[in-house]
């Protein structure tokens, strides 16, 4: 068997994973970065951002970043249906 305390084989992966997603912290996504994206890929990108939100640690730096790009992702969104009410509603 194995000594008191070690890890097992089986459980060593889920450990490297671990450490790999808490060094893979959730960058800012900024207004520029979605402006080349269409409102699918927008919509997409807003649910991958709120699932990262509801794992992250409360007042961490990733839970910060999560929040500032979801406002910006719905920023830009809405700036896009406005600018499309406008060009339907015409002169």
């Amino acid at each position: 068997m194995g000594m008191i305390g070690a890890l097992s084989p089986e459980k060593a992966p889920a450990v490297g994973a671990f450490e790999e997603k808490r060094r893979k912290q959730m960058k800012l996504i900024t207004r520029h970065e979605l402006a080349s994206k269409s409102i699918s890929e927008l919509r997409g990108l807003y649910r991958t951002v709120f699932n990262a939100l509801v794992q992250s640690v409360p007042e961490s730096a990733q839970r910060r970043n999560a929040l500032a790009s979801l406002e910006n992702i719905s920023r830009e969104i809405n700036q896009r249906y406005a600018d499309q009410w406008r060009l339907d509603a015409g002169p």
